[in-house]
């Protein structure tokens, strides 16, 4: 009878033990918070906000002549710096192109 106990609490045990295990092993790390990526129609609003903030003329001036004058580049590519820093301004992010186009990454 005795003996009977005995491997009834190591059964128990174990099963308790696997059980432990298998929770543990379903449990997922938390990913870090990063900025959502917005999307179109939240650029717009962001976009009228940012606007607000006037960008400085000589800016600008530097973006649209590095690009030789081609407008559809220039805001290409501060739409697309705007969706990647969604917490940096209007002004950044002009700076931000015109870093990357003198160092020859666009």
């Amino acid at each position: 009878m005795l003996e009977m106990l005995i491997w009834a609490v190591a059964i128990a045990f174990a099963i308790s033990c696997l059980l432990a295990v298998l929770l543990i092993a379903s449990i997922k790390p938390q990913p870090r918070s990063r900025p959502k990526p917005r999307t179109l129609r939240q650029l717009t609003s962001y976009q009228k906000r940012l606007f607000n903030q006037r960008v400085t003329k000589q800016l600008a001036a530097e973006l649209l002549q590095l690009l030789n004058h081609d407008q559809t580049t220039a805001t290409n590519l501060i739409n697309q710096t705007i969706l990647a820093n969604p917490d940096k301004s209007l002004n950044q992010c002009f700076e931000k192109v015109i870093r990357e186009i003198q160092r020859g990454r666009y």
